[in-house]
């Protein structure tokens, strides 16, 4: 302390600083940190930081819903898009398993006086 009032004095005699560009080097790195600490402290005071957190936590819920709200969209498109495929597919192939059972039905049937035989047979025993 003694040190720096002694520099402090000789400089007001000389009239002019002592180490002048390393002083105002040092004098512009202390400027700058007093700035940055005084925009940290504005910047973070009085809630600003949980008004941050806040917008932030509502823009991920906003994102989300978007989100969801486009996938359920396009989930409906496709499954819409696949009943119409089905469709199309039911009416140009309506050969469909029981369908064929049917037509198989009609050509291995028998005809009345064959039917009349099988009950006369089963009669008999």
């Amino acid at each position: 302390m003694v040190v720096l009032l002694g520099v402090f004095m000789w400089e007001d005699k000389r009239g002019r600083r002592f180490g002048e560009p390393v002083r105002r080097l040092l004098d512009r790195g202390v400027d700058g940190i007093v700035f940055l600490r005084r925009y940290v402290v504005r910047l973070f005071s009085h809630g600003r930081l949980r008004l941050l957190l806040h917008w932030f936590i509502h823009k991920t819920l906003q994102f989300a819903a978007w989100s969801a709200h486009t996938a359920e969209a396009v989930l409906l498109k496709l499954q819409r898009r696949n009943r119409r495929a089905v469709r199309s597919l039911t009416r140009a192939n309506n050969n469909s398993h029981l369908a064929q059972m049917k037509a198989h039905k009609r050509a291995t049937a028998l005809s009345s006086s064959e039917k009349e035989e099988l009950k006369e047979k089963a009669t008999r025993w």
